[in-house]
């Protein structure tokens, strides 16, 4: 006859995993609430004075259309259209 011995487990800390569980359902719910819910309260933030000098530089807006139009104009001097050869035989079942 074979005598089983098991050790013994160690305890299972509820109350560990309990408070991580509620970290993260916390942390979950501010950030939704901050950045979903009531996004304004990010601008209400104290902006540093150095970063207030650089307000004006939020209203500017990019258009690259102008930009593309003259790299395509400048690089249409140099490109050739691509001619596609003819790839393989006309009958590619007739013998050679």
């Amino acid at each position: 006859m074979a005598i089983l011995v098991e050790e013994d487990k160690p305890p299972v800390n509820w109350v560990g995993i309990l408070t991580a569980i509620i970290i993260v359902v916390v942390l979950f719910a501010g950030g939704y609430y901050v950045f979903f819910k009531k996004p304004q309260v990010l601008e209400n933030i104290a902006v540093p004075p150095e970063l207030q000098a650089n307000q004006p530089l939020v209203g500017i807006t990019f258009d690259p259309s102008p930009l593309i139009e003259k790299l395509n104009k400048f690089f249409r001097q140099y490109a050739q259209d691509i001619i596609m050869p003819a790839v393989g035989r006309e009958n590619p079942f007739r013998p050679f």
